[in-house]
């Protein structure tokens, strides 16, 4: 495994000597420079824009391994003795914008994610920073020769990075400009990028007499697209890439430790929608400052995709002799001699125009489907396409019995094609019937009207299958209960223990009547069962104490067998007074225990509960 040497003095030299104040320690340590729009390839520019007002964005999630060791000798790399940075994971983001179909402008910053490796091993020496942003940058990429359909093209790019982020290794401490010049070759399947720029910015001496300041770059990579082409974008593509990339210091130019080198490869897909992603490995070559060991690369993009290029419509040929209509049909051959064809793809080796190709009497610029003739039902007749099934009820229109109409499918007759609007013909509506499949009058909702044949309707005979006189609502004993529109009406009152939700034993008649009534009616859906106090005493005090009372009913009728999805225990305090608090008579009917039948808004009120003893005189 190769690594890479900030500190040259041998290993005596670094135990005795610490570094000079003077040294600087802001810089950016990654040599990672993601490529900037989606359509580039990961480390590399290429000199293609983006196209006139489409947006890019894509981020880059790149892991070096070993990108900053010490040595005890500088030229022997298996003298390492530290590892000052052994992992480092970054996130480059990056957003840009197309102009004119020439102009590219750009916006990122890395944001390192982690840092990490051996103490510093003397004080003063460099250490891994940890996370943090880095360098904000800034650019714009203009395209000078060469559209991206040929074979040749070139490009200029110009950065600025501004001093963001702060901290040892995390970012320079002053403006940097880099300038690079981008070429293209291309020979189809086949790609050769070329990147040569510089990197201008303060001279700083790092500690072991390692200078940073400006830097020639570089890069030169080949991609071969194995799926779909460059030159159409709005296809999608899949490239396999191969790039290398460096730098060194003016300075020095090729030293060792100044010289950083890096081999990269990778696939990249590239979607008609404008969405890219890439993954790359590679690894350093050189051991200057900043060449990790490994490096491994993410790439997630999406970029406004272009129009798709639909191919141009065969012209007509040229008119010859012998063609009097200059159909480019010789008259010898032309049917129409006279009257050009109209090559609109059907019938065109005849010479005769068709304007109306399927026959269906709508003239082809006019009809929407001029290959399919018009079925002419009575149904959307004038857009000249068939329809198969008019009321797009699932029925093809030679087996549905009534095409215009679609089939409502509740269970009842769906094979005909027909809705079924009152399925048992009782004269309420589907919609509207409790009982859709058996027949029933208005009056008892579409159900069957007296079971028991008492003379009490089933709707509000409390024992419907028990004949019982109408006094005692249909039923045998007599009734503390009776079914009314939208409630259960209680005929006696429920009582609770003193300031306590508990129900006295007086109330569990009434109750266990209420119970049997909802246990016979199972059409009934749901009872709302409502707990309403008086003004007196606070007003939160009194909510709790409705809603427990209401939830102890609720409870006591679940005992009974009641299930409880058809119960809802609601408490109202004091919110919704049915009489006067001014007086004790009002006090006591509004103190109430209401069973309310479905969803509310409840149309009418229930009878009150017995007054409370807690607050009877």
């Amino acid at each position: 495994m190769t690594t890479r040497s900030l500190y040259a003095a041998p290993l005596v030299a670094l135990l005795v000597l610490a570094s000079s104040a003077s040294a600087q320690s802001d810089f950016a340590l990654n040599r990672f420079r993601a490529a900037q729009i989606p359509d580039d390839a990961f480390a590399l520019n290429g000199p293609a824009d983006q196209g006139h007002l489409r947006f890019g964005a894509q981020l880059h999630l790149d892991y070096s391994n070993d990108p900053l060791v010490v040595e005890r000798r500088d030229d022997d790399s298996r003298s390492e003795i530290a590892q000052t940075v052994a992992h480092q994971l970054t996130l480059h983001l990056g957003v840009s914008l197309g102009l004119f179909e020439r102009l590219v402008i750009f916006l990122g910053a890395p944001v390192h994610l982690l840092m990490d490796g051996d103490d510093a091993p003397r004080s003063g020496m460099l250490e891994a920073q940890g996370a943090g942003f880095g360098d904000l940058y800034l650019g714009a990429r203009a395209r000078l020769i060469g559209e991206r359909t040929d074979p040749f093209a070139l490009g200029l790019q110009l950065e600025m990075t501004v001093p963001s982020g702060g901290g040892e290794l995390r970012g320079d401490g002053f403006l940097s400009f880099r300038p690079t010049l981008l070429a293209e070759v291309r020979v189809a399947p086949v790609r050769v990028t070329m990147n040569v720029g510089a990197l201008v910015r303060e001279n700083q001496q790092l500690q072991g007499g390692v200078e940073v300041g400006d830097e020639l770059s570089w890069g030169l990579g080949v991609a071969v697209t194995v799926l779909g082409e460059f030159a159409d974008p709005s296809r999608s593509r899949l490239d396999l890439i191969a790039q290398t990339f460096g730098s060194s210091t003016m300075q020095h130019l090729f030293g060792r430790e100044e010289t950083a080198v890096e081999l990269l490869g990778g696939l990249k897909f590239h979607h008609g929608s404008g969405l890219s992603a890439g993954l790359a490995g590679g690894l350093g070559v050189t051991r200057g400052v900043g060449s990790p060991d490994a490096r491994v690369l993410l790439q997630l993009g999406w970029a406004t995709p272009p129009p798709r290029e639909e191919p141009p419509a065969e012209p007509a040929p040229e008119p010859g002799p012998g063609d009097r209509d200059g159909d480019g049909i010789l008259d010898q051959h032309d049917d129409c001699p006279d009257e050009p064809e109209d090559r609109d793809s059907f019938q065109d080796g005849d010479g005769c125009p068709d304007p109306d190709n399927d026959q269906d009497g709508i003239l082809d610029t006019s009809d929407q489907c001029p290959l399919q003739p018009e079925d002419r039902d009575g149904w959307q007749d004038e857009d000249g396409c068939p329809e198969e099934d008019n009321d797009a009820d699932g029925f093809n229109d030679p087996i549905d019995n009534c095409k215009n109409e679609a089939e409502d499918r509740d269970g009842f007759q769906d094979d005909d094609g027909c809705p079924d609007p009152d399925n048992d013909h009782d004269g309420v509506l589907d919609v509207e019937d409790r009982c859709p499949n058996e027949p029933g009058p208005a009056e008892n909702e579409g159900c069957p009207a007296d079971s028991d044949g008492d003379g009490v309707l089933d709707n509000v005979d409390n024992c419907p299958d028990e004949p019982g006189p109408v006094e005692n609502q249909g039923c045998r004993r007599r009734q503390r209960v009776r079914i009314e529109q939208g409630r259960l009406e209680i005929l006696e009152k429920v009582f609770f223990q003193t300031n306590r939700a508990r129900i006295l034993r007086r109330s569990y008649p009434l109750l266990n009547n209420v119970a049997e009534v909802i246990l016979n009616h199972p059409e009934i859906p749901l009872v709302r069962v409502e707990g309403h106090t008086d003004d007196r005493g606070a007003d939160e005090y009194n909510m709790d104490l409705s809603r427990r009372r209401a939830q102890a009913v609720v409870d006591y009728l679940v005992a009974r067998g009641v299930p409880p999805n058809r119960l809802r225990a609601e408490g109202f305090g004091e919110t919704r007074p049915i009489a006067s608090n001014e007086t004790r008579e009002g006090r006591a009917t509004n103190r109430r225990v209401e069973f309310n039948i479905g969803e509310p808004p409840a149309g009418v009120r229930q009878e009150q509960n017995a007054p409370q003893e807690d607050a009877a005189d």
